[in-house]
């Protein structure tokens, strides 16, 4: 699967569309386009990276609004996408995509 660039901050792939470099404000931003707080070059490397290999799993850790895994998990056909934060789960849903968030705390 592909994506395109309708502009420097939003691209598309067949089912999503996404907000590249996305603020990071305190409260989540609207849910379309999904929001994405890397630049366009660092996606288009991991992309490069990434969809060259035959990738089974990805774990992002700090995933701030889930929209970066949301974007690998419809990009990678084959891959399924984990994304843990310390903040809540954002309400994004992708078969392959699970969000674990919330507050995490050790036990002795």
């Amino acid at each position: 699967m592909t994506f395109t660039w309708e502009s420097e901050t939003l691209l598309h792939t067949e089912n999503f569309s996404f907000r590249a470099d996305a603020p990071h404000d305190r409260n989540p931003p609207p849910p379309w386009p999904f929001p994405i707080r890397k630049p366009r070059v660092i996606i288009e490397r991991y992309y490069a990276l990434l969809a060259a290999n035959t990738i089974q799993n990805v774990l992002e850790i700090g995933y701030l609004y889930g929209g970066f895994a949301l974007l690998l998990a419809d990009l990678l056909p084959k891959a399924k996408v984990v994304g843990v934060d310390i903040r809540p789960e954002p309400a994004l849903v992708h078969d392959r995509a699970r969000y674990y968030g919330g507050s995490i705390k050790a036990t002795a």
